[in-house]
């Protein structure tokens, strides 16, 4: 087994590619079709992410993006906690990987609307991004629109209206 074309195939199931012209029970039959598999792939491998093991990580990662799409918020995010405690030593050696989870993170929290959670975790994407890549680089940004929209979907105006100039003056430069 393959497990690469697997998750190519799985990922493009998610992202709804391969699904366009379907019917939504047929969709909803190859989510769960696609969801099984992902599990099973994870319980063949012992469901150990580690460096050696990205597989497992993609498969998390897909499993992850799937509950979300489905609005299945809490099953997300008990996956990708799982994912983010198991990495947690392979942050220091790629903490590029580990903002890559706290993003995926952020962004669930933030369709789930719960910003407390959403705007702490962008806080500590942002605080990565200055230690590893210095204040205001062009990667920063992100973080901060994220921190952006959360002020601005709760109407705290003036900081949505700081993390803007923010944004708009590392663009500038």
């Amino acid at each position: 087994l393959n497990l690469r074309y697997l998750f190519t195939f799985i990922d493009g199931i998610i992202e709804n590619k391969l699904l366009r012209g379907l019917d939504v029970d047929l969709k909803e039959d190859i989510a769960e079709i696609a969801e099984k598999l992902l599990l099973r792939i994870l319980d063949i491998n012992g469901g150990s992410y580690t460096d050696s093991n990205l597989n497992d990580l993609d498969a998390s990662s897909s499993l992850v993006s799937l509950y979300q799409q489905q609005e299945r918020y809490e099953e997300a995010e008990g996956t990708l906690l799982l994912l983010i405690g198991n990495i947690d030593n392979m942050s220091k050696e790629n903490p590029r990987q580990m903002v890559s989870y706290l993003e995926t993170l952020a962004s669930l929290y933030e369709d789930w609307e719960k910003y407390d959670k959403a705007e702490s975790i962008y806080l500590k994407i942002l605080e990565i991004r200055n230690e590893t890549l210095g204040v205001n680089h062009p990667l920063s940004i992100q973080p901060m629109r994220g921190l952006f929209r959360i002020n601005r979907k709760q109407s705290h105006f003036k900081k949505a209206e700081q993390r803007l100039s923010q944004i708009l003056m590392i663009e500038e430069n």
